[in-house]
């Protein structure tokens, strides 16, 4: 492949993958998986890409050494890491298994973040206990308002691809 080729791929690559990354965050929140997992597959794979390919990278760059780590490490992490953490997290959420499940979840503690899906209301936040981990449920401004009234969160989830379960609905109760 030629330089200016590798170039336009790096790029692509780099944006595509910021682009993924915000994307992979709502389904992350729609899994219920450690936080640690999605990272290590991050790192794991950004790091591999960084082993295989740092030599183009740093032919198509004139960067001095220091510069070329630098900056390869986003190009790998951010672009190609983000892109087989989203394959990971895409597969488990879509490919998951048919059977429905239905739980209720007392509700651990509230807060809210701000923002969100092209809004800047705040969002009510709920964590529950989850097979002894807590997870942040994030729901509708809507509900903001009203947010300590709720006691429990019912979930309908199903068993993703990997097995980590994937939530299909949410309710306050």
């Amino acid at each position: 492949m030629s330089e200016k080729n590798r170039k336009i791929v790096y790029v692509i690559m780099f944006f595509l993958g910021i682009s993924i990354l915000i994307w992979e965050v709502e389904i992350y929140r729609q899994t219920f998986i450690d936080w640690k997992i999605p990272l290590i597959i991050l790192i794991i794979s950004g790091f591999l890409a960084f082993t295989i390919d740092f030599k183009n990278f740093k032919k198509t760059y004139n960067y001095k050494i220091k510069e070329a780590y630098f900056y390869s490490i986003f190009y790998y992490f951010i672009g190609f890491g983000s892109i087989i953490c989203s394959a990971f997290l895409l597969i488990n959420f879509y490919l998951s298994d048919p059977k429905i499940e239905k739980h209720s979840f007392v509700i651990v503690e509230r807060s809210e973040i701000s923002g969100g899906k092209g809004t800047r209301k705040s969002q009510p936040t709920f964590i529950i206990n989850y097979k002894g981990k807590n997870k942040e449920l994030v729901f509708n401004s809507r509900y903001l308002w009203k947010k300590q009234f709720y006691s429990e969160v019912e979930i309908i989830s199903q068993k993703g691809y990997f097995g980590f379960d994937v939530i299909i609905e949410q309710k306050l109760k």
